[in-house]
């Protein structure tokens, strides 16, 4: 049930069952102002009740439909946002493995130099050359970045 205060004019949604038939002293939490409620007759009171809630209850379906839409929506472009930032993501992910496993593979190869030499003998050239390779690209990016 709403009631609205005399004095300021705000409404206030209470319970029905709190307000006896003849009547109650009522304070307006806005603005402190006091009065005396009673039902002027209780079936139409009922009635606005019943009619305020189906209104309530149909703007809130509606309004919880388009949230739902709106929100479907949002959901949609976020994912497709997402998706797209996975994908960016994954790619950069396996480029980032790729170098830092080619440099432990390096790494690794430099480690057992002298071993491997007895192995594979041509192992030094190639790894030198391996190097100066390595060594032109860093100075190619320096050059880059200048």
């Amino acid at each position: 049930m709403i009631i609205e205060c005399p004095k300021c004019n705000k409404k206030f949604q209470i319970d029905q069952n709190l307000i006896p038939n003849n009547g109650r002293m009522l304070q307006c939490g806005s603005c402190d102002h006091n009065w005396f409620f009673k039902f002027e007759n209780k079936n139409e009171v009922e009635k606005e009740d019943i009619q305020i809630d189906e209104k309530v209850s149909d703007s809130k379906e509606k309004t919880s439909f388009e949230e739902d839409t709106i929100e479907n929506e949002d959901k949609n472009a976020n994912n497709e946002e997402s998706k797209l930032k996975e994908n960016n993501l994954n790619y950069f992910k396996i480029i980032l493995v790729a170098i830092i496993s080619f440099v432990a593979f390096i790494i690794v190869l430099d480690t057992f130099k002298n071993s491997l030499t007895s192995v594979f003998p041509n192992i030094k050239i190639i790894l030198d050359n391996l190097y100066q390779s390595l060594h032109d690209i860093k100075l190619f990016m320096l050059d880059l970045f200048k």
